[in-house]
């Protein structure tokens, strides 16, 4: 009679053990994925969609290299508001440009004057060997001062606010918090605390 050992009732509850283990590793894993993503997402939102909308500081895309090595094409820079008799020389300030097409630019402030109710500013940018060829007049009641530009954000702004993603913007903020339920939800269905079944004795073999 030929007698066949039976499965080790130990080595199978550990194999299943092991597979617990590497389905809740790779649950937490994809949670933390989500969460980050979840985080991002709204950091962008309020910072890039709605901040600006507030007047406590504007957000600009720079599109050439002229204040090389401040910040680059692409780089996002934020600019606060002062008055503009507080405008000093080496501040960076963004204003309209008093010829042409009268574009948006971010340049070095290297002469100030007031006159009056106005102020008198020449730029430069510093990667330009000269002066702007113009004086531009600062008779708004603020003036923007940029404070800070994070590399290559500029991009990401540029595509949030193109046409057709504003189609979709107002679902933005649905998804966003649907997407936080599903992960509120994905949760290892065990509670602490749960008995654990055992695996019973290993018989003999035979």
């Amino acid at each position: 009679m030929i007698a066949y050992r039976r499965g080790n009732p130990r080595g199978r509850h550990r194999a299943a053990s092991d597979r617990r283990w590497l389905l809740a590793g790779t649950r937490a894993v994809s949670v933390g994925l989500l969460r980050l993503t979840l985080g991002w997402s709204l950091l962008l939102l309020l910072t890039v969609g709605i901040g600006p909308h507030t007047g406590w500081y504007q957000t600009l895309t720079v599109l050439s290299g002229s204040m090389h090595p401040a910040f680059e094409p692409g780089d996002l820079v934020i600019a606060t508001p002062e008055s503009p008799g507080d405008v000093t020389v080496g501040q960076v300030i963004i204003y309209e440009k008093p010829l042409g097409d009268h574009e948006t630019i971010s340049h070095r402030v290297v002469w100030v004057q007031q006159e009056g109710a106005e102020v008198l500013i020449r730029t430069r940018g510093d990667a330009n060997n000269a002066t702007d060829p113009w004086t531009a007049r600062i008779s708004a009641p603020k003036v923007w001062q940029v404070q800070a530009a994070a590399p290559r954000l500029g991009y990401v702004l540029a595509w949030f606010r193109d046409l057709p993603l504003r189609k979709f913007a107002p679902y933005l903020g649905a998804g966003m918090l649907a997407l936080w339920f599903i992960v509120r939800l994905w949760r290892p269905t065990r509670r602490p605390g749960t008995p654990v079944d055992k695996p019973s004795p290993a018989g003999p073999a035979s």
